[in-house]
């Protein structure tokens, strides 16, 4: 089976947390073919046609990579027996076979997607231009493990969905009309797709209340920059803001010019609000940045459990303050894990949303590919993630809005998380800021 590149986390098999990938090498082991002229086949041991070969293939990438040992409690062997002893005629039986295996697992995010569907989800959460709403699948929007509703992580920023004030741990209940109880991942971002110009009625569920919103579909380019900064004097020293909206293939780059710009700085404020996750190669080099080579975390898988560790050289040791929120998932959640359990940075804000599934996709002979759930994230220390998140050191609340997606609101005066890291900068700096009347630098702050 030939293995792919894929978005998130990113190489051969693409593993994805959240939407954040791990390079894997996997190959079935070899399948017998036959070239039988007849159109329909029983076969009760091994795949005697192209199109069992795609059902055994997909079998397969569940008997060597799910994490779960039990499947559910089901004999996987006897499915393999009773999935082979099946007449197919068409490919489209061959999808409906495969898609009724795997929800046989009872597992939401473990799913099958068919070419062009991978197509659209390599597209979305890859970054490239496409026509959407702003919500790609295990990005910023999933399937929470615990309650099994169709959760909205973060919506991207500029979107239709930011833009019409949905926010992270809102409920997707409905999709033009239609539930989304027990509907999984694949089809509901299908539904969240079409057309530009068309439209889309989500229900959606917030604390006690239920609305709808109407969403119109419309090119959404790369999140650009994914990273700015500002560089500003506090009691005599220098603050350095980063805010870093997602772990794309050029942000580790765009990292290192923003910390080359802030050089002056005696203390930086890594702003990773919002930041729903992204390439693991990504994650790997930015907390290289901060901490050189280090271990970052751990996945656990049935297999056993791999260390994750960060690359580069170390570029700044100056005192750091993260920010989180709610909308914080996947790899940021990993990196702010890090940074804390490391005590390299001082963790502000409130707890994340706690996305620590790992997820690998895997393509079988025609292009489709099956999506399995193969483990989870653990932080250095072996704290979980998932639907726990990461806690802060200093929790700091502050009242949702969706405008918390876009600089206009943050790092200002009414930004009280900022306004908080700044304090534990001073606290923790040894030269630069002078201890001082603290409201007099909030009055010097803009007041966006």
């Amino acid at each position: 089976m030939k293995s792919r590149t894929c978005t998130v986390l990113a190489a051969a098999v693409t593993l994805v947390f959240g939407t954040d990938t791990l390079a894997r090498a996997h190959t079935p082991a070899p399948i017998l073919n036959s070239s039988a002229s007849s159109k329909s086949y029983v076969v009760s041991s091994q795949p005697a046609s192209p199109l069992q070969q795609l059902v055994h293939e997909a079998w397969q990438v569940i008997e060597t990579n799910y994490a779960d040992p039990t499947f559910n409690g089901l004999n996987w062997q006897q499915v393999r027996s009773e999935v082979l002893s099946r007449r197919y005629t068409t490919k489209e039986e061959v999808y409906t076979a495969i898609r009724a295996m795997l929800s046989r697992l009872d597992n939401p995010a473990t799913r099958f997607l068919t070419p062009e569907q991978f197509a659209g989800f390599e597209s979305e959460d890859s970054g490239q231009l496409h026509v959407g709403v702003g919500l790609p699948e295990l990005l910023s929007i999933d399937i929470n493990e615990p309650t099994r509703q169709l959760t909205i992580v973060t919506p991207l920023p500029n979107t239709p969905a930011s833009e019409a004030g949905l926010m992270s741990g809102d409920r997707v209940v409905a999709i033009d009309g239609v539930s989304t109880d027990g509907m999984d991942l694949g089809d509901a971002t299908m539904r969240l797709r079409g057309r530009q110009g068309s439209t889309v009625t989500l229900t959606i569920q917030r604390n006690n209340s239920t609305f709808e919103v109407v969403l119109t579909r419309k090119p959404i380019a790369p999140a650009s920059p994914a990273v700015q900064t500002k560089i500003e004097p506090m009691l005599g020293g220098l603050v350095g803001y980063i805010i870093l909206r997602q772990f794309t293939e050029s942000s580790p780059q765009e990292i290192r010019e923003a910390l080359e710009r802030l050089e002056g700085a005696d203390g930086f404020v890594l702003d990773l609000r919002n930041n729903p996750g992204g390439v693991l190669p990504a994650l790997e080099e930015i907390a290289g940045l901060f901490l050189g080579e280090n271990t970052i975390g751990t996945l656990q898988e049935r297999a056993g459990t791999t260390k994750l560790r960060s690359t580069g050289t170390q570029l700044t040791d100056k005192p750091l303050v993260v920010l989180v929120n709610e909308g914080t998932g996947s790899a940021a959640e990993l990196l702010a894990g890090a940074l804390q359990d490391s005590g390299r940075a001082v963790v502000v804000g409130t707890p994340t949303f706690g996305k620590g599934l790992v997820h690998g996709f895997f393509p079988i002979a025609d292009g489709a590919v099956v999506v399995v759930t193969m483990g989870q994230l653990k932080t250095p220390r072996g704290r979980e993630i998932l639907d726990v998140g990461i806690t802060p050191d200093v929790r700091v609340d502050m009242a949702k809005s969706p405008l918390l997606d876009s600089t206009i609101a943050l790092a200002s005066r009414s930004d009280v998380q900022y306004r908080q890291a700044i304090e534990q900068l001073i606290g923790r700096t040894s030269r630069g800021f002078q201890v001082g009347n603290l409201p007099h630098l909030w009055n010097s702050l803009p007041q966006r």
